[in-house]
């Protein structure tokens, strides 16, 4: 036989095989596409649903899917309805399915890996949204590429239009909003998120300097946002494990100034939360550094913020069961179930760890480190006969004051309150609440008042307050003193 015609035999062999699974992955997808939507509103919409307490209905539903053989249309629809009235917002979407293993145009552009379906979807018109076709100027607000393994993997890679659009009681501009993923049906897996710039104007209802109500117009800045997501399943459906970050360069919220009206304007920048989850045996661990470089308000700045926490030992089956009860639309059922797995959680001995929490300007640092781990005691009993110390193993707080952090700090507060000789007062005032601290023996000082440290502490069964025994029948108050009033 000629090469030729052996050539010839298997070439017409993969073209075979590919017209075959091309028929195959349409088929596969226009019977598993149902169970896409079906899932969807499921878990996504059932939970919207809830949280939207009876006022808002949200369904996800297709209304058209018609196989090809090289490809599938579809037509879906996101409707949010109003139930005080049933008027309705309709979100179509349009998308173009090609069937795998290798779709044409991933052919095209030389990615080889075998997919159920390579897929295009774009928002439509409806009239009921045409003032966001307006606002992005008639590009669609929506659009994304979308490919679906044979395993369900799904990978995405999409886009929000830029708007720019105002009437009299609204106003937006924005920058795009690109989004990539590559997660499973769950939507656990790689998430990568970025927005430039969004600036909105809306109206809010406030209170004038005489308690009567206005209506102002308040205006919200994001600059430089970007959250980055990585996180695998584990053997807990609502406990996935991995990494997750989030920053925003800037958060600003500014009140057009109107007559009798104190508007209250602030501004956070380079806001950072950095989480780290870890599901190892039955436990969940949680890391969560959080912090903001600078907080300003009314032009005050109250300088920089840490809050990093750590919660652990979780055991991971009744945490997952805290999770899956907000999806119970019963709320005397979701009530029920939370206080039975919170109770269960309290029983495996978790531990809380603040690591720290800082205050810090240019005059210094204020800082609380707290460390707690729960005991195997019948906690509601122990509650019951009034022996709050069994409910823990570990109790342990920190705390370091530096007073002209602390006066700076005041002197702002005093400044936004409208004080006539803020720094007097503030001044005035510190000194007063430091005096009575070290009196009641809340606070020490080792510096002449530069500095004051408060140690709380659990040992061989008893709480000491810088070194002093808390009575048992005065820990309860203690205790809501030192965490109500922090530093």
């Amino acid at each position: 036989m000629k090469k030729s015609s052996l050539a010839l035999g298997a070439i017409a062999v993969l073209v075979a095989a590919w017209a075959g699974g091309t028929w195959y992955s349409g088929k596969a997808l226009e019977q598993k596409y149902p169970e896409y939507i079906a899932f969807a509103n499921e878990r996504v919409t059932s939970g919207y649903n809830n949280l939207a307490h009876g006022n808002y209905h949200l369904e996800i539903k297709n209304t058209k899917l018609e196989r090809g053989f090289f490809s599938t249309q579809i037509e879906d629809q996101v409707i949010l309805t109003d139930l005080k009235d049933n008027s309705q917002l309709i979100l179509p979407f349009k998308s173009t399915a090609e069937h795998g293993p290798l779709p044409l145009s991933r052919l095209t552009s030389l990615k080889l890996m075998p997919v159920l379906a390579d897929a295009h979807s774009e928002m439509t018109e409806d009239p009921s949204i045409s003032e966001v076709f307006k606002a992005s100027k008639g590009i669609a607000p929506y659009s994304g590429n979308f490919s679906i393994s044979y395993s369900g993997q799904i990978k995405q890679n999409s886009t929000i239009a830029a708007f720019d659009y105002s009437n009299e009681q609204f106003s937006i501009n924005s920058t795009p909003i690109y989004i990539e993923s590559d997660t499973n049906q769950e939507g656990v897996g790689l998430l990568k998120m970025r927005l430039e710039k969004w600036v909105s104007t809306l109206q809010a209802d406030e209170f004038n300097d005489q308690y009567q109500p206005i209506t102002v117009n308040r205006t919200l800045t994001f600059n430089d946002v970007t959250l980055d997501s990585d996180l695998s399943p584990t053997d807990f459906k609502y406990i996935p494990s991995g990494k997750q970050r989030f920053d925003i360069g800037l958060i600003s919220v500014v009140d057009e100034a109107t007559t009798d009206y104190s508007a209250q304007n602030v501004e956070l920048k380079n806001i950072r939360f950095d989480y780290d989850t870890n599901v190892s045996a039955q436990f969940a661990d949680y890391r969560l550094n959080n912090s903001v470089e600078a907080l300003s308000v009314n032009g005050e700045n109250f300088g920089q913020i840490d809050f990093n926490l750590n919660l652990g030992h979780l055991a991971a089956a009744e945490l997952n069961q805290v999770v899956e009860a907000f999806s119970n639309p019963d709320l005397q059922q979701q009530q029920a179930q939370l206080n039975e797995a919170g109770l269960k959680l309290l029983q495996q001995q978790p531990t809380l760890a603040i690591q720290p929490l800082k205050l810090k300007n240019s005059a210094g640092e204020n800082q609380l480190t707290f460390d707690l781990a729960f005991s195997k005691a019948d906690q509601q009993a122990a509650l019951m006969q009034g022996k709050i110390l069994s409910l823990f193993d570990k109790l342990e707080m920190d705390a370091n004051l530096n007073r002209q952090s602390a006066q700076m700090l005041m002197t702002s507060l005093a400044k936004l309150d409208g004080i006539e000789n803020p720094e007097q007062y503030a001044e005035s005032e510190l000194n007063q609440s430091l005096e009575d601290a070290v009196q009641q023996k809340v606070l020490v000082s080792n510096d002449n008042g530069t500095n004051y440290q408060s140690k709380l502490i659990l040992e061989n069964g008893e709480l000491k307050l810088n070194g002093e025994v808390i009575p048992e029948e005065s820990i309860a108050q203690t205790l809501l003193f030192m965490f109500m009033g922090g530093f």
